[in-house]
């Protein structure tokens, strides 16, 4: 699987979250804002990105997992305009 592929061809809104405890997300983080740049999920701005203060990779801790969840229940909410 091409995963970025699949994004670069993807035109609908995206939602990127890291957690700046995870010693690869500022790399990740600069290369999906340059593909984003290059037009992934459509036109440049399409995309949100994040960074959770603290978290490591696979947010373990509760209030990370409860951060990720607020970023991506408010990301969806805003979709709902978009139907």
């Amino acid at each position: 699987r091409d995963l970025e592929k699949e994004l670069l061809d993807w035109k609908g809104r995206s939602l990127f979250v890291w957690g700046n405890g995870d010693e690869e997300a500022a790399l990740s983080m600069a290369h999906f804002r340059k593909l984003n740049a290059a037009g992934m999920s459509g036109a440049p701005g399409s995309a949100a990105f994040s960074m959770i203060e603290g978290a490591n990779h696979n947010f373990y801790g509760q209030a990370w997992r409860a951060e990720l969840l607020r970023q991506s229940l408010s990301f969806l909410t805003g979709l709902q305009g978009d139907a």
